[in-house]
């Protein structure tokens, strides 16, 4: 008979323990979300004349820069939590990133990339709006319609023929 109570004892004290350093594991990984401002960090962004809100990893910002015909126009990238930009990213605008992706603008076009910078949906709409619920909004061809994160319309809005 005591037998099976000591055996409930240490399944009962084996699930507290699983439930606790389950509690652990999620504090740390929320810790780890945190940016800490650091000099480096502070060094890192003080090339930028704004800095984005981060999401999911990255924040928006940008700078002034002259290309090579002495035009100064501003460029658009994302800095991670350590204040390190994505390579090769630069950008006419950029929107938050949502669902993993985020729309830019360049040659006056919106695109899609990924958190690793890589192109997912081409520069193909005139306007283009975050992901939610799968789906982002989107302007091309004189109608808006809802795409898809393959960039294939799931929804279209008719154009009114009165505007």
């Amino acid at each position: 008979m005591r037998h099976p109570i000591i055996l409930c004892a240490i399944l009962i004290a084996g699930i507290f323990t699983s439930c606790s350093q389950l509690e652990k594991e999620k504090e740390e990984q929320e810790q780890e979300k945190i940016v800490k401002i650091t000099p480096m960090f502070s060094a890192k962004v003080q090339q930028y004349i704004e800095l984005g809100s981060f999401c999911e990893g990255y924040a928006t910002a940008y700078r002034e820069i002259t290309d090579t015909t002495g035009n100064r126009r501003y460029v658009y990238t994302y800095i991670d939590t350590e204040g390190n930009e994505i390579p090769q990213c630069h950008y006419e605008y950029a929107k938050d990133f949502s669902e993993g992706l985020a729309a830019v603008r360049k040659d006056g076009k919106y695109g899609y990339i990924n958190t690793k910078g890589e192109v997912v949906l081409p520069f193909k709409y005139s306007e283009a709006d975050c992901f939610g619920d799968s789906l982002a909004a989107v302007y091309k061809d004189g109608k808006y319609c809802y795409i898809n994160r393959e960039g294939v319309e799931v929804i279209s809005i008719p154009k009114n023929e009165d505007e």
